[in-house]
């Protein structure tokens, strides 16, 4: 256990070992005066000044003098992670861009020495991809025995985060996520790639209103016949429950982009509900029976304004078998802008916070096979109908006519029928 600092002597031997910043930079900005004797009011004068991030200050509080470099990459703060990695923010130490930067757990490899592989894959997987709607990744290195990938620092919150303050947001806002969403998808599928862990915290959302995919870590290549990865896990499941299709959840080897798809269909799913998984509250036994065999609760039952195209187009992503999903991300992203074409101007930046992002043309909508049963004619098809009950009309008032100017013989009557009947034919 480090010695905490107790005064600003002992704070300042703390940063010289570190190599934070010289102490040249501290008495220049002290410009004369006496640093305060103890160390925290000294630390805060440090970060107000703008010596000293908040995470950094800290670090040196709790009497730690390493771990602030990553390569040529300093470390500004902690921006997430979980069990196996931690996320920082870094700055290049030369370039001074920044740069998000996911640490693996040196525990981890530790205990697992399969742990380092998984970490090279979600590497190779994502150097593949170059996409508006991913996170890029922009290396992978190592520095006195930890490993980190680095990715682009995307200022923003989560689709989960975002959701939570913004429960009542239109729909057309959350629709047009996941088709963003869907677009990044698209460009996984075409890469050669599926997902297999789609989920609101794995989408984030930008200043601008980009929705951007992150976190490949257990991305498989459609065409790698040895996946490590899923050998390893064995019985285990890979991904998270909530979100991932059925066949995923049975552990089929053999999985592919529909299954993404179904993970994106319970994403909208989570957002236009309001923060609502299917199955909630079940056990992990009971969800994944559930998942094979029910049906989730209607969303109307959470949000009765949502229209029920949307909720048709929910549950085709989310169909049970593969077979009866859109087939590829371009199918749902096709469908859902002309949803949104229908419904209407896209959501405007200030309002959404979801700017469009330039493609290439859908399909349209009307070639993908989804069911609308309260859907409009087109203004052709009207036309056409119209003009054919004209015409219906005016030829059963010719015949109307006739039988009303003249009595009919039974003779003349078989005459004057047999040309209708041959029309008929």
């Amino acid at each position: 256990m480090p010695a905490l600092p107790q005064t600003s002597d002992e704070l300042l031997r703390l940063l010289d070992r570190s190599g934070l910043i010289p102490l040249e930079r501290i008495r220049y900005k002290l410009d004369g005066k006496k640093p305060p004797q103890q160390a925290l009011p000294f630390a805060k004068w440090m970060v107000k000044s703008g010596l000293l991030t908040t995470f950094q200050a800290d670090q040196l509080m709790q009497g730690k003098s390493r771990g602030f470099d990553l390569g040529n990459y300093r470390v500004l703060k902690r921006l997430g992670g979980g069990a196996t990695a931690g996320v920082f923010l870094c700055e290049h130490k030369v370039m001074l861009h920044r740069a998000a930067v996911k640490v693996l757990s040196q525990q981890l490899i530790d205990n697992d020495v399969n742990m380092l592989a998984r970490f090279r894959r979600e590497a190779r997987a994502a150097a593949a991809l170059s996409h508006p709607n991913i996170v890029r990744t922009i290396d992978l290195d190592e520095d006195a025995g930890r490993h980190f990938l680095v990715m682009e620092y995307v200022e923003g919150v989560t689709l989960d985060q975002w959701m939570k303050k913004n429960v009542n947001a239109p729909l057309r806002v959350f629709v047009h996520f996941i088709l963003q969403a869907a677009q990044g998808l698209q460009h996984i599928h075409e890469s050669g790639l599926i997902h297999r862990d789609l989920k609101p915290c794995n989408l984030l959302l930008d200043r601008q209103g980009v929705v951007k995919i992150l976190d490949l870590g257990l991305a498989k290549f459609t065409d790698d016949r040895q996946d490590g990865l899923s050998k390893l896990q064995g019985a285990n499941i890979m991904g998270t429950v909530d979100f991932m299709s059925p066949e995923q959840s049975e552990g089929m080897a053999e999985i592919d982009i529909r299954a993404d798809i179904y993970s994106l269909g319970t994403t909208l799913y989570f957002l236009l509900t309001g923060g609502q998984v299917p199955f909630a509250g079940a056990t992990l036994g009971a969800k994944m029976i559930a998942m094979q065999f029910q049906k989730p609760k209607p969303i109307r039952e959470f949000r009765p304004d949502v229209d029920p195209l949307v909720e048709k187009i929910v549950d085709r992503m989310m169909a049970k078998e593969p077979a009866k999903r859109f087939q590829t991300p371009h199918e749902a992203v096709a469908v859902l802008q002309g949803w949104l074409n229908r419904t209407g101007r896209k959501p405007s930046a200030a309002k959404a916070k979801a700017a469009a992002i330039k493609t290439k043309k859908p399909t349209p909508v009307e070639t993908v096979p989804v069911v609308e049963e309260n859907a409009r004619p087109a203004k052709r098809t009207r036309r056409r109908a119209v003009t054919w009950s004209l015409r219906a009309a005016a030829f059963l008032l010719v015949v109307g006519s006739l039988f009303l100017v003249k009595p009919w013989s039974a003779g003349h009557r078989a005459t004057a029928q047999a040309p209708n009947q041959s029309a008929i034919k």
